[in-house]
């Protein structure tokens, strides 16, 4: 009993289709042409099958390895600027239009209130946030079993693009630790 439960802590979480699909889309890779060429020539395995066949299904859970692949080639083709980028974009177009109006009218304070459960929509770990005052809210990330480094950067830019799309014009983010290749949490501080 204790190896299946120590087997099933060192596994991997999993990551929705959607969001596998939205890099994919917002990379340039979902059409012919060399940005899809170059994706498809460095994937291998079921991962390149899924994405030559436009087969990645939005409520579908993933490998996270997949997500790590997809981030490096993006990073690959522009770098950190290019990841950044390509997150945002994805984050613009997960959030449907009715749900965008629904994101204006909500404070940065009742957001990060909720990061928790967008976070599990799309991703198997955990995410805790807590308002500490207003205008001031810490994110905490866990249990996020391979992450990499191009991982918790795009969970910092779709931060900064979902506070972004509440109309704050101007707000600072500070990484408290974490967040690198091989941790499995983050902490942020976000003031606004």
């Amino acid at each position: 009993m204790f190896e299946y439960h120590a087997a099933l802590m060192s596994a991997e979480i999993r990551v929705k289709g959607t969001v596998l699909a939205g890099i994919v889309r917002a990379s340039g890779a979902h059409t012919a042409g060399p940005v899809r060429d170059a994706l498809l020539e460095r994937l291998t395995g079921d991962l390149r099958l899924a994405v030559e066949t436009n087969s990645l299904m939005p409520t579908v859970w993933y490998p996270v390895a997949w997500h790590r692949e997809l981030l490096a080639f993006v990073r690959e083709q522009g770098g950190k600027a290019r990841l950044e980028e390509t997150i945002r974009h994805t984050t613009r177009d997960t959030v449907s239009t009715v749900h965008r109006l629904l994101m204006r009218a909500f404070s940065p304070d009742m957001l990060m209130t909720r990061t928790a459960r967008i976070f599990s929509t799309f991703f198997e770990g955990r995410c805790d946030a807590s308002l500490r005052s207003p205008g001031f809210t810490v994110v905490r990330w866990s249990e996020c079993r391979g992450f990499d480094a191009n991982c918790w950067a795009a969970q910092l830019h779709t931060v900064d693009e979902l506070v972004s799309m509440t109309g704050v014009k101007s707000f600072q983010r500070t990484v408290l630790d974490g967040g690198r290749n091989g941790d499995t949490s983050m902490g942020i501080e976000i003031h606004w």
